[in-house]
């Protein structure tokens, strides 16, 4: 098994345990609220939108219009923030089907409403009906003609979750990925196959996966590679996303900024650590934070490596 392979097995394996022990369903609806802002607003200045974080929380929190920014910001931010915030409400679902073709046009219509203020191409919740441009190193978009039966049939292969020997998060990026390719809608199919990627990800019982503007460029790569065939990079992206932010959901007193570890090995190490993923590590908002039982496992196993 290549090493990426292994890293993903041993990655997962960690996060279905976790998982059981945390009960992020459980967590106080203010750390809910504080994960689901950063998908928002990282996922939302990947498609172009300039508001900053706490333009963002001013908005979703108190439906405050902050900063000038355009109107055309505030709308895509605002729509956004309701459909993940529907998505967050969702529940595990042990069986049964995890994502419908009703439930993915709701998505881009909880998504757009704002939008279709001042944006003629975001048409609410309707499949697209012109040819559209290529994207990602020349991948091409499904003709209109198509996009009804294509999505109908990412539903029936993904939409009962994958299969039980499966890796779940190779399966996620694999429906990720196509939703993205497919480009259902006119305006906003990335941020709706992102919205997906949540909604499946809640079904499981899992956190979502955030794309902070810091990973743009990783996240962008590992869906060029996946659009080539390769799901891995993509799949470890949101595994250690999701690993990030379930960490948040069993924050303790223990944790402690990088910088408080360093000593035995030095901060900037540390850091490179677990930017890596090999230093167990958790954000809360935009610090990093570790422990002294995770660095001293950190450094254990860093020296049993040959």
């Amino acid at each position: 098994m290549p090493v990426n392979e292994r890293a993903l097995a041993t990655l997962e394996e960690e996060l279905l345990e976790r998982t059981a022990a945390i009960n992020p369903g459980a967590a106080p609806e203010a750390l809910k609220f504080a994960l689901r802002l950063e998908e928002v607003w990282g996922s939302c200045a990947l498609a172009g939108s300039a508001l900053t974080l706490a333009q963002t929380r001013a908005l979703l929190q108190r439906g405050v219009v902050a900063g000038d920014r355009s109107l055309r910001d505030y709308l895509m931010v605002w729509g956004y923030g309701q459909a993940s915030g529907w998505v967050q409400a969702q529940r595990p679902r042990p069986g049964g089907s995890l994502v419908t073709v009703a439930e993915i046009r709701h998505l881009h219509a909880r998504a757009t409403a704002g939008l279709a203020l001042v944006e003629s191409a975001a048409v609410p919740g309707e499949w697209r009906t012109h040819n559209a441009r290529v994207v990602r190193r020349g991948v091409v978009p499904t003709p209109p003609s198509m996009i009804v039966t294509e999505v109908a049939a990412l539903v029936d292969r993904f939409g009962y979750g994958p299969p039980p020997s499966a890796s779940r998060f190779l399966w996620l990026a694999a429906f990720t990925e196509r939703l993205e390719r497919i480009r259902p809608f006119s305006s906003g199919s990335g941020r709706v196959a992102r919205l997906a990627m949540n909604l499946l990800l809640s079904r499981m019982g899992l956190p979502f996966a955030t794309i902070l503007p810091r990973a743009f460029r990783t996240y962008r790569d590992a869906i060029a590679q996946a659009d080539a065939g390769d799901h891995v990079p993509l799949a470890l992206f949101a595994a250690r996303s999701v690993q990030r932010n379930l960490g948040r959901f069993g924050t303790n007193a223990e944790l402690r900024t990088i910088g408080a570890l360093a000593g035995p090995i030095s901060e900037d190490a540390l850091r490179k650590a677990a930017l890596r993923g090999r230093l167990r590590h958790v954000y809360v908002g935009a610090r990093l934070y570790s422990s002294v039982a995770w660095r001293d496992a950190y450094l254990a196993s860093r020296a049993a490596r040959p």
